[in-house]
């Protein structure tokens, strides 16, 4: 399971690396249990393109516990703090 793990975190790492190049940046978002899946935490990935807003991913992580949901961050991943006008669902975001 262990190279599996690094092999995903490799992958990863190299999509990031591609969209940094492409002028997108990418981000994780954790829920806590937000309204279209109140029975879970859930993992969304967004993208900001240069000159444009933000755009969810459509494919999001549904796990449990938050523990769960925080593995699905790649290690490389930076830590952001809430911002006030977050919305309240939100717990985290990586960039």
């Amino acid at each position: 399971m262990k190279v599996h793990n690094a092999a995903a975190r490799h992958a990863a790492h190299l999509e990031a690396d591609m969209m940094q190049r492409a002028g997108i940046l990418v981000m994780w978002t954790v829920y806590d249990h937000p309204l279209d899946f109140p029975l879970h935490f859930v993992v969304r990935r967004h993208f900001v393109k240069r000159d444009a807003g933000p755009m969810a991913a459509h494919i999001g992580s549904l796990c449990q516990p938050l523990e769960e949901a925080r593995e699905q961050i790649p290690q490389y991943a930076t830590w952001m703090h809430r911002e006030p006008n977050d919305d309240p669902s939100i717990v985290e975001t990586w960039l």
